[in-house]
């Protein structure tokens, strides 16, 4: 199976993880982020910045 015949995810979209970081920086916002931590029992702080709540939550969605 060839790397440019898999499914697409919506949270990482690339290969890399820092072009997904960056994607979701950008096409994300913390409201968003927050619903999907609350499916894995997860609480973000809102208060961080936005690029410092993408790092902390790429593992687990991802």
């Amino acid at each position: 199976m060839s790397i440019f015949n898999r499914k697409l995810d919506r949270y990482k979209p690339y290969i890399s993880r820092s072009l997904n970081i960056e994607y979701m920086n950008d096409n994300f916002t913390k409201e968003s982020l927050e619903k999907v931590c609350r499916k894995y029992n997860y609480e973000i702080d809102r208060r961080k910045k936005m690029s410092t709540i993408v790092d902390e939550i790429y593992d687990l969605i991802v």
